[in-house]
């Protein structure tokens, strides 16, 4: 209730006395022990609205100070009956407003209380019904696999800046309980400062089967509805073209931690023991490296050769210590063969490799001599002592190494890194801790933080500067285990370095329809990511939190979708990563408490089936920066051109990939396409060049080198 303290708090909208005369009887309440009168109160004149208009209610107290003390009152709005229920904007305020359910005669009273005293005077509101509505509601598609994106269209709505779109249940009641999602018409959750009669909203449906519909209410309220949708039917789907489709699982000779794409088109796998993967054939063939690579930094060099930084020490049990061994990986199909380049300055065990512009590698990070994460705490911080800090930098034209000894960084280990358009290396969080995140000036050996921190277990260079970042990062083997997370983010590090500009931050995007930790985010050739494997919970070995279904997030409006479900259980160590023929291999899974996956699934996706497949006749083997080259194809409806650097996955990171698309002119004959600009957008390296027809069916790739450019 509101108080009113005489005599400043007399509150007079209609005289029922005079105003001398409550000001006299005010005054003289403090100076003399008269008998106490009860409050004036008048609720006002009896009103009528339409709905879905409220009522303003506009009514008077006042009082004559007694009893001294207090000499306050307090006063209160209530419904004494009407056939539904009524909201006051404030029931306890003298001033206020009132809004109706539904249409019909209400009484409400206005009661003023002075601690010994009390009066009332009561209003009757006529409440007409709303006229009919020509505000509109559609919804497409009208049946959608759970958790796929529904578009909701709504015009001729009345204006008001807090109309809104609830999603509901078909046959629910018009109510708050019974609400699953709501928009503004600006497709936020606040509204704008503006009324919108039309809007285009994207919604999320639920991962529950059934039917549902999507109301639109004004003015913030449950009533009158003034449109309602179609029904719209969430439904688990078969179609392949739709959810993609799972191969079976077939055996593989290893559990594979590690994957790498080669220009050959076959696949290097390994744990303990290294092998090759025809594709084509199905064969495997034994490549026995050097050195143990169990846990290494892997990625691909400019000239096609395959890099693996530091690994695990030979007759160790149980890891946690690193090596200083570097092996690399010659995929000529008439040798290949392992050799030894030149050892790091610092044993790695965990690193990352990126390969930079010039076509050197950066490898940051790593357990050294000691264990950098004994306790297994949750969350945990690496033990200063045993991480290598120091960056180090990988010259495969002079085999030799550099260390950026003034760029010194204690980070947990396998950090998530992406090379950026302008030269700096972003380092993103780890797979397993969440950390701020922070870029690194290679030439200046500085370190600067660009924003706070957000979950993220694994992340993808979706378009060149531009990240996505998904569910949990998770230590395994850690007490107490955690529920994972759902949510997903995006960063630009495009926008301008400008002092004057805010520094880029993490955005939140569409949450995935499971929560996921050890799990793995592959780029595909329409320009989609894929994510796979992974737990709910931080318990790895529990493989009855491990999520098989797939999702796929679109790039255009940044929502999930429920792909179909694997038969195996992929967690820790668990792998995936894209083939040129647009499927994703996905394997690994063990060799750490979960049972060893000595196998592997294929994925294919959507895009797969949904028509004939655009073909690519010619191409270059190689082509320069910034340069033109030619595809022949005979087809004419090709809607994009991407070149996607070959993958090498590990641990939920796929260190390697990149995304770049291409501009292209249609040619006689083919395509006219334009190299990148420079090698800050796509570090020189082997690619799978892609086309994709207006129906979002890529080819099968061709592989298209760009050399490093030469060095200062």
């Amino acid at each position: 209730m509101e108080r009113l303290s005489c005599p400043f708090q007399i509150k007079i909208v209609k005289l029922l006395i005079p105003v001398v005369a409550a000001l006299t009887a005010c005054q003289s309440s403090s100076e003399s022990s008269g008998s106490n009168q009860a409050p004036i109160v008048s609720a006002g004149p009896d009103q009528s609205i339409t709905l879905p208009a409220a009522v303003t209610l506009d009514g008077m107290v006042s009082d004559d100070g007694r009893p001294n003390p207090p000499g306050a009152l307090t006063t209160m709005w209530s419904q004494i009956d009407g056939p539904g229920t009524v909201t006051f904007g404030n029931a306890a305020a003298v001033d206020s407003t009132a809004s109706f359910s539904s249409a019909g005669t209400y009484r409400l009273r206005l009661i003023a209380d002075d601690e010994a005293l009390q009066s009332n005077d009561d209003i009757s509101v006529t409440v007409n019904a709303a006229p009919p509505s020509n505000a509109i509601a559609e919804a497409t598609p009208n049946s959608v696999i759970p958790h796929g994106v529904v578009t909701v269209t709504v015009s001729d709505g009345p204006g008001g800046n807090t109309d809104w779109v609830g999603l509901y249940v078909t046959g629910s009641p018009d109510d708050g309980t019974s609400l699953i999602d709501r928009q503004y018409l600006n497709g936020l959750q606040t509204p704008p400062t503006t009324g919108l009669t039309t809007a285009t909203l994207m919604f999320t449906m639920p991962t529950t089967e059934g039917d549902y519909e999507f109301r639109f209410f004004p003015n913030d309220g449950f009533s009158p509805r003034l449109a309602t949708s179609p029904t719209v039917t969430v439904a688990a789907s078969t179609d392949p073209s739709q959810v993609g489709q799972w191969s079976l699982p077939f055996s593989t000779p290893v559990i594979a931690v590690h994957m790498m794409l080669l220009n050959t088109g076959k696949v290097l796998m390994w744990d303990d023991n290294v092998h090759s993967w025809n594709p084509t054939t199905g064969a495997y063939t034994p490549v026995s490296a050097n050195s143990l690579l169990f846990c290494a930094g892997q990625t691909n060099l400019a000239d096609g050769r395959a890099l693996a930084v530091g690994g695990h020490p030979a007759g160790i049990g149980g890891g946690n210590v690193g090596i200083t061994d570097v092996n690399i990986f010659d995929p000529d199909p008439s040798t290949e063969s392992w050799t030894l380049a030149t050892p790091m300055s610092f044993p790695r065990w965990y690193p990352t490799a990126t390969a930079l512009q010039d076509g050197r590698v950066l490898v940051v990070s790593g357990s050294t001599t000691c264990a950098a994460r004994p306790n297994r705490t949750n969350p945990y911080t690496p033990v200063p002592e045993c991480v290598a800090d120091i960056p180090e930098i990988y010259n495969p034209t002079t085999n030799t190494w550099t260390s950026l000894t003034n760029a010194s960084l204690g980070i947990p280990l396998y950090p998530l890194m992406f090379l950026l358009p302008d030269a700096r290396v972003l380092y993103a969080g780890s797979i397993e801790s969440d950390t701020s995140t922070q870029v690194l000036d290679i030439e200046a050996q500085t370190w600067t933080t660009i924003d706070g921190v957000v979950s993220g277990g694994s992340a993808a260079m979706f378009r060149p500067g531009k990240i996505i970042k998904a569910g949990s990062a998770a230590l395994p083997f850690t007490s107490p285990a955690l529920p994972a997370v759902d949510t997903a983010y995006v960063l630009d590090m495009n926008q301008p370095s400008d002092m004057n500009q805010p520094s880029p931050s993490w955005r939140g995007v569409g949450s995935m329809a499971f929560p996921r930790t050890y799990h793995t985010l592959t780029l595909l050739p329409d320009g989609n990511v894929i994510v796979t494997g992974g737990t709910q919970t931080t318990e790895h070995v529990d493989t009855a939190q491990a999520v098989l279904e797939a999702e796929m997030w679109n790039v255009g409006t940044e929502t999930w979708s429920t792909m179909a479900s694997r038969q195996i259980p992929r967690s820790y160590h668990g792998t995936a990563l894209l083939l040129p023929d647009g499927r994703v291999l996905v394997s690994g899974s063990g060799q750490g408490g979960s049972p060893n996956q000595f196998n592997a699934e294929l994925f294919s996706p959507p895009y797969l089936f949904k028509g004939p497949r655009p073909s690519i006749t010619s191409s270059p083997q190689t082509t320069q920066y910034g340069s033109a080259f030619f595809v022949g194809t005979a087809d004419t409806d090709i809607e994009s051109v991407s070149l996607i650097r070959l993958g090498a996955v590990t641990h939920g990171f796929d260190s390697s990939q990149l995304y770049v698309d291409l501009s292209f002119q249609q040619a006689v004959g083919g395509l006219d396409i334009q190299a990148p600009a420079s090698a800050n957008l796509a570090p020189p390296g082997d690619y799978m060049l892609f086309i994709v027809n207006t129906k979002g069916v890529p080819s099968v790739a061709s592989f298209v080198n760009v050399p490093a450019p030469p060095m200062n």
